[in-house]
């Protein structure tokens, strides 16, 4: 890039991290705002990344290439059998990702992090375009910054999207996830990536390197279970032990001992009985709410959107974590291709991309969430070879991340675009991840 340029980036998660540290490395003068005032917490859950995705990670040296994880090769899935009421294996399905504790992707990316600023504690109250083209932002604790980029990297209840596009919309998805964590100490599961489906719904679990897991080998039971819930019941679902309503979700520690039994009743209807007994087990289970949500197209070519702030998909589709690391690397992988370009014009053509990426990104999610959740076949008619039929059906030749043969597509997140004179080139913008 000709040009210096200051970039404020809101938000001190994974997406921020990221974009700060592959950003810097471009020349670009960097400033976290994070509103938390200690070291973030992933509430100890797991997440679950495409294996070229990691390898890419250590390739740009954002992840340690000892960085604890557990490889997934395959996935299946279960149902209740209507006779026994015990697990009966109906699918199984080649898949090439690994599983990854959030802290530990979290504390690789922020060690990353030498001579980027970061403030903690610092709530953005205020954002406006000035005369000159700079942004100015107001803080909660009275400090000021100006910027010639915003990024806005604060998650789900993004304050910057609130404020600059107050037009954007989201819909809720009709069901809720149950998410849990315990320690694999009296369960061990005889399948790595096991689904136990059920009419609307299913449960998945997944190890994850657990605290100290290099010197400990210790391991985790990360746990995701969907139940459709009707909209007119999302408060009482959303609401805690102290009587709070949240928006999208209550953290461990705080659901009120009806949902707790709820959880129970449900898991114990639904599920074989040593399944349920896990869930039974889990100490602090906790809700989230599924949402369907993308920034409206917009003009500004300083201001990015980046990982949930621009689009939240539901999880079956990829992790947030998953989304934000690719973009970052996208973008910066779309700027160093064109070094010599002007770097607004770069921003502006490569948010036009991600926009349209994102679109797709959701109807492919809100399409496997309909396969999976509101309105799946009958499990108990299903075999192998139906089971084959019906998932090459859902997808029509789109690319699931975790699937070996289309793992490589999935990088190609952006077609690349010709920053002088804007047309389309037919080569693909590849991550090589």
């Amino acid at each position: 890039m000709k040009e210096k340029v200051d970039c404020l980036i809101i938000g001190g998660s994974i997406a921020g991290c990221v974009t700060a540290i592959l950003l810097s490395r471009l020349g670009i003068k960097v400033t976290i705002l994070e509103r938390s005032s200690a070291e973030l917490k992933g509430q100890g859950t797991g997440i679950t990344l495409p294996v070229p995705l990691v390898n890419k990670c250590i390739e740009l040296d954002l992840f340690d290439s000892n960085i604890p994880r557990l490889p997934i090769e395959t996935r299946a899935f279960f149902r209740k059998s209507s006779l026994t009421a015990q697990a009966e294996k109906i699918w199984e399905q080649p898949i090439k990702a690994c599983t990854l504790n959030w802290m530990d992707v979290y504390r690789n990316l922020r060690k990353r992090l030498q001579g980027i600023d970061f403030f903690p504690s610092v709530n953005v109250t205020k954002i406006q375009k000035e005369p000159d083209g700079h942004y100015y932002l107001e803080t909660a604790c009275r400090k000021v910054f100006n910027a010639d980029i915003v990024i806005a990297a604060d998650g789900v209840e993004s304050t910057i999207r609130n404020q600059c596009l107050p037009k954007s919309t989201e819909a809720y998805a009709g069901y809720i996830a149950w998410r849990g964590v315990l320690e694999e100490t009296s369960f061990k599961l005889d399948h790595p990536l096991p689904y136990y489906v059920f009419p609307n719904g299913h449960l998945l679990f997944y190890r994850i390197p657990g605290e100290g897991y290099e010197q400990t080998g210790k391991t985790l039971l990360n746990w995701l279970m969907y139940e459709v819930t009707p909209v007119d019941m999302l408060a009482a679902r959303l609401t805690d032990c102290k009587n709070i309503r949240h928006t999208r979700s209550i953290p461990p520690k705080a659901l009120h001992e009806d949902q707790r039994q709820h959880l129970h009743d449900f898991a114990n209807q639904q599920l074989p009985p040593m399944i349920a007994k896990i869930i039974r087990s889990t100490p602090y289970p906790f809700i989230q709410a599924i949402f369907d949500a993308q920034i409206p197209p917009y003009e500004d070519n300083q201001l990015i959107f980046m990982g949930d702030a621009a689009t939240t998909l539901r999880p079956h589709s990829g992790s947030g974590a998953m989304k934000a690391l690719s973009q970052a690397i996208n973008l910066f992988e779309f700027i160093s291709a064109h070094r010599d370009a002007d770097i607004f014009m770069l921003l502006s053509q490569w948010k036009n991309l991600q926009q349209k990426s994102n679109a797709e990104e959701i109807e492919k999610a809100k399409i496997m969430g309909k396969a999976l959740v509101t309105a799946p076949p009958s499990w108990q008619d299903m075999t192998q070879e139906k089971f084959d039929v019906w998932w090459s059906q859902v997808m029509k030749a789109q690319s699931w991340y975790a699937t070996p043969q289309l793992s490589k597509s999935s990088a190609r997140i952006f077609a690349t675009t010709k920053p002088e004179d804007g047309k389309r080139v037919a080569s693909i913008l590849e991550a090589k991840l």
